[in-house]
């Protein structure tokens, strides 16, 4: 038996090559049931459903995760399919840069949207179907608290998801519903390997700033998310799991002081 065998979850925001396609990977070798969502129908949304689909029972259900009634698909989906639904893991999220008050009202609502308002949705429309033993599982990010200076929108949007976190474990442990996040630092993907090649200097600067001196990878962080959707965690509540490589360890100091960094 698996880990989550007799689980069935949604994975939001389940394309290849992040952090939602290795959860929905990582969910199937042990046994979960998957409801995948994705905006829509792409060749990544496709690559991981043709991953797990010979693993376990997959069903694919593509939209908006800002708007109701993709959630209201999604929870019709695990009604019918499955009769029940104990898992969420909600990864989706969106970063306007820039400086903080050169930031539209666009900008940032957008940023909420996405990345805050769409989490607390999801919760909303799953928790309801959920009983004692269900998990949560939002995916927040080191900048919530370690935050850079045109990451304003981003930061804020993450720290009120770990806010709502604590809020809702609040209320929900006593259900048996238990509602945790996990807090990434850079992770390799098809994103970041684009805009960081553009500048090798800066990547290999980035990179020195992570203790183990490499950035994470999306299976890492899956693992987190599993452990944390898992009966193994069956005692964890309203906690903010860091997968970060030890970067929020340092100080900015530890970082540029020659005499802190001298091996």
């Amino acid at each position: 038996m698996g880990r989550l065998t007799r689980k069935t979850a949604v994975v939001a925001g389940a394309s290849w090559d992040g952090i939602g396609g290795a959860t929905a990977l990582r969910f199937a070798e042990e046994g979960a049931r998957l409801i995948l969502n994705a905006e829509a129908m792409t060749e990544r949304l496709d690559e991981t459903y043709r991953r797990v689909r010979t693993l376990t029972e997959t069903v694919v259900v593509p939209g908006d995760v800002r708007k109701d009634s993709t959630w209201t698909n999604i929870v019709s989906t695990a009604q019918e399919r499955f009769g029940y639904l104990t898992t969420l893991v909600y990864t989706p999220a969106r970063c306007i840069s820039g400086d903080a008050l050169a930031l539209t009202d666009h900008d940032v609502k957008e940023t909420f949207a996405l990345t805050f308002h769409a989490a607390w949705r999801a919760a909303r429309h799953c928790i309801p179907l959920m009983s004692d033993g269900a998990a949560v599982v939002f995916v927040s990010s080191v900048n919530a608290t370690l935050t850079n200076r045109t990451y304003a929108a981003y930061a804020a949007a993450k720290a009120a998801l770990e806010a709502l976190t604590r809020t809702l474990a609040l209320e929900c442990a006593p259900h048996g519903v238990r509602i945790n996040a996990v807090a990434p630092g850079q992770i390799e993907g098809e994103t970041s390997r684009r805009i960081l090649a553009d500048d090798p200097a800066e990547e290999q600067a980035c990179r020195a700033c992570y203790p183990l001196g490499r950035y994470g990878s999306p299976i890492e962080v899956a693992n987190g998310i599993l452990f944390l959707a898992s009966d193994e965690a069956s005692f964890i509540v309203g906690s903010v799991l860091r997968i970060d490589g030890g970067l929020s360890l340092l100080s900015a100091e530890s970082i540029l002081r020659p005499s802190f960094t001298r091996a």
